[in-house]
């Protein structure tokens, strides 16, 4: 019987842990299975584990049922935010380390609700959508700090798969609240 089920942020990848000490990994986008291991454990927990530092995935399989999670020690891997919309929610993993500014102030914004009841105004097929600034102007909530802040651009940042977040602005240094997320490569 399955005792546990993961799958990758990115949704192309699903692991299920097996009682009788096996585990199968699963291509989501071709319907394929990758790969079967026989663990000499009875695997109980399971989940994909990302660092910043690397584009690769690590799957991490313990035989001990986790109750509680550190959440001290994993948020020092990365920062996380969830937007509530009418449709569902968006549960956003931010790299705090290299985009301190912009992490937090999605972060800060996103605990004051002021995401949710705005409408993804920009939507482009086979491209992104785009969280829309309501006010378009000077009095509108630029950033925690109240202005705007500079753009961060990173080698291990890129636009290499879907669901993407990125700030979308007006030109250099000019980020203020609104982002957009990409749903293609």
């Amino acid at each position: 019987p399955i005792v546990r089920l993961c799958i990758n942020y990115l949704g192309t990848l699903l692991c299920s842990l097996c009682g009788y000490q096996t585990l199968k990994i699963f291509d989501i986008l071709v319907l394929d299975m990758i790969t079967m291991v026989k663990l000499d454990f009875i695997p109980l927990c399971s989940s994909f584990v990302y660092s910043s530092h690397q584009s690769l995935v690590t799957l991490v399989i313990s035989d001990k049922l986790l109750t509680a999670i550190d959440e001290q020690a994993l948020s020092s891997l990365f920062q996380s935010t969830i937007f509530h919309t009418t449709y569902s929610d968006i549960h956003l993993r931010l790299f705090l380390e290299f985009v301190p500014k912009t992490s937090k102030n999605l972060i800060q914004h996103s605990k004051q609700s002021y995401y949710n009841k705005y409408i993804f105004h920009r939507v482009i097929k086979q491209f992104m959508i785009q969280r829309h600034d309501p006010l378009r102007n000077e009095t509108c909530i630029q950033s925690i700090r109240g202005k705007r802040f500079p753009d961060k651009f990173y080698p291990q940042l890129k636009h290499n798969s879907a669901r993407t977040l990125s700030m979308a602005n007006a030109g250099s240094n000019t980020n203020k609240p609104q982002f957009f997320i990409t749903i293609v490569p």
